[in-house]
């Protein structure tokens, strides 16, 4: 299952309509674009508007806005996969910081082992792990995967 799949495209995050809803029985409806800013972001297929919904559960629990992904898992292999990429991959980093997006092949049969020296591989877990986000998908299929446009 990948994040460009359609099957499950509105199961592994909240979609704005439930998020509006939980908001307006905990009494917050004037939040909403707050809460937009901060937890929307995630894209499943054709579906975009997915919440993060540990954040939303954690928001509705503290009425705080906070970073409550921050820290729920290690970064080291992401860290080590741009520290020890090619220039290709660093430069496309720098370029996602900055705001821009770029066109890539996606991998769905990632194995761990292809991840040195495979760039598709790279930004296929980066894009399954939640790094990344498709901003558009081209159903056209390569020998390689899918392409997809990708921002940070």
């Amino acid at each position: 299952m990948t994040t460009t799949a359609e099957k499950y495209e509105d199961s592994f995050g909240f979609t704005e309509d439930e998020v509006w809803d939980a908001l307006e029985e905990y009494g917050l409806s004037d939040k909403c674009e707050q809460v937009k800013g901060w937890y929307d972001g995630f894209t499943f297929s054709k579906q975009s508007e997915i919440f993060n919904p540990w954040s939303i559960l954690n928001y509705l629990d503290k009425r705080k806005f906070a970073a409550y992904w921050a820290n729920t898992s290690s970064n080291s292999l992401v860290g080590k996969l741009i520290r020890e990429g090619s220039p290709a991959i660093k430069m496309r980093m720098e370029d996602l910081l900055k705001g821009e997006s770029f066109h890539v092949s996606i991998d769905k049969q990632l194995v761990y082992d292809q991840l040195d020296g495979n760039e598709s591989a790279v930004w296929s877990l980066l894009l399954a792990s939640g790094y990344l986000k498709v901003v558009h998908y081209d159903e056209k299929m390569t020998q390689f995967g899918e392409w997809c446009r990708i921002m940070s």
